[in-house]
């Protein structure tokens, strides 16, 4: 199995205008995100929540698709706390919204799943409340994904906390019609779920699904397999060829020829921290038949709802953020992949506050739209809602941006802005970075696969880039521009 990065000199007639646009969404009285954001009827659609020390209330916004935010409605009640995780469209036009509903003054605990139709213009149309059953005063159901089912069912994966103190993470689901009736419901208080963000998919024929995580069901497994009448079936891990990395699946997606592609956070055995984004391919059966690395030298994340997102399969959509320390603000990184995980394009964002992205959207004009919450300031646990959409343009210039290609070794692209990216089939490489005059002026360390060099500190000019293996022998050098 081989890894491997390709950057494609491109050229696109587009059929859809291109928009690219920052929304920030706040005031300096609570902490808001946006959760979920669709595309229906020419505009986005976005849904989050607003919490103070009181309570917890959902908005919900319409934005055009230029970026304008053309309405936006904030959803209080009386003595309740009520967030949104989900809207989807109804077969009548209007849109359907799923979140959690709780008493105010204990809003962090909740067993009732609220649903609220609205009118693409947010007029309320109806409101329905299910209370699922209870174990105990302490029980808190927290959605974390959805389907829909072949018989447009909603199917909901989330976890159910039950602990006084710290966190029991037992898995359930729930099914409902899109009027917010519940059709069936199941709690595994023997199975538990403690991914950060899980993902649920369906098997290739629609008959059941799987659910991907850190999952313990009797002993630790990555993912699962359910009837639609969710009925454990069986359960097990995603192959690998690299014994020295541990992933965390993320997002998962079925292509039409029946293989999936997974986004996953890698780390490397022993590391601390997230190091790097991995993309992977599997056949129907789980074989895995191609999987790409990106190294990072910083603490990745990948958007804990959505990581990834397509409508057409030659453009798949991948974001991540990257800081140096936790703490520290992140760049935000777009990826572009073919189904064949050639990688057709980057752009980075370089922030001056912390944000946190929670959903991807791959929109119809061929772009891409994250969510999310960024910091009011650096280091203000205050935060507002976040929406920053980018264009295929953004992403995939048409310029004379390429890969230098070498025997062992891939550099690129050149000319380079923020990052080199160098793909090297050796394990423990270096690689140093050498002004025209002959002085070093940097040495990094390579892995396997694709690594990321930051190189934003450089002035612009020409250099050159020297690869060694770990006995100091030299491999290849490449000529490297700096804009």
């Amino acid at each position: 199995m081989k890894y491997f990065l390709l950057f494609l000199l491109l050229s696109f007639r587009f059929v859809y205008s291109q928009h690219s646009f920052e929304i920030v969404l706040g005031d300096e009285d609570g902490h808001e995100f946006m959760r979920h954001t669709i595309e229906h009827q020419g505009n986005y659609y976005a849904v989050g929540h607003k919490s103070t020390p009181e309570t917890v209330f959902s908005n919900i916004n319409r934005i055009s698709l230029e970026g304008e935010l053309i309405q936006s409605e904030w959803y209080s009640k009386t003595d309740t706390a009520n967030f949104l995780c989900f809207i989807l469209p109804k077969e009548n036009g209007n849109l359907l919204c799923i979140g959690n509903i709780a008493p105010a003054t204990s809003y962090r605990y909740s067993n009732t799943l609220y649903f609220r139709e609205i009118a693409p213009d947010l007029s309320l149309v109806g409101e329905k409340y299910d209370s699922l059953p209870v174990t105990n005063a302490n029980t808190n159901f927290v959605i974390k994904n959805y389907l829909i089912s072949p018989m447009n069912e909603i199917i909901v994966q989330g976890i159910i906390d039950t602990a006084l103190e710290g966190h029991t993470e037992q898995l359930f689901f729930a099914k409902y019609d899109f009027s917010g009736n519940r059709l069936q419901h199941k709690l595994y208080y023997q199975y538990k779920d403690y991914s950060q963000g899980s993902t649920i998919f369906f098997n290739e024929d629609s008959t059941a699904f799987y659910l991907c995580g850190s999952l313990t069901i009797q002993n630790w497994y990555e993912w699962a397999k359910f009837d639609l009448d969710f009925n454990f079936l069986t359960s097990g891990y995603f192959p690998t060829n690299e014994t020295s990395f541990t992933i965390t699946p993320v997002t998962v997606e079925r292509l039409r020829n029946g293989n999936f592609i997974m986004a996953s956070k890698l780390f490397k055995v022993g590391d601390e921290f997230v190091r790097g984004l991995e993309m992977r391919i599997y056949s129907p059966d789980f074989e895995l038949w191609e999987n790409v690395f990106i190294y990072h030298d910083r603490k990745v994340e990948i958007p804990y709802f959505r990581g990834m997102g397509f409508i057409n399969e030659d453009l798949i959509w991948v974001v991540a953020h990257e800081s140096q320390y936790f703490y520290m603000p992140m760049d935000i990184t777009f990826y572009l992949f073919d189904s064949n995980l050639n990688l057709k394009g980057s752009k980075v964002y370089h922030m001056d506050v912390n944000h946190w992205l929670i959903d991807l959207l791959a929109t119809s004009d061929s772009g891409c739209l994250v969510s999310g919450a960024r910091e009011q300031k650096p280091l203000d646990p205050s935060g507002d809602g976040y929406i920053l959409k980018v264009s295929l343009t953004d992403v995939i210039t048409g310029s004379s941006e390429q890969m230098a290609i070498g025997n062992e070794v891939r550099l690129g692209p050149v000319p380079a802005t923020d990052k080199l990216l160098v793909q090297t089939r050796s394990e423990d490489c270096t690689l140093q970075l050498i002004n025209m005059g002959g002085i070093m002026l940097s040495e990094h360390r390579l892995h396997q696969g694709v690594n990321q060099i930051d190189i934003r500190h450089l002035p612009s000019g020409m250099y050159i880039a020297t690869v060694s293996n770990n006995e100091s022998k030299h491999i290849e050098n490449f000529k490297i521009i700096k804009q």
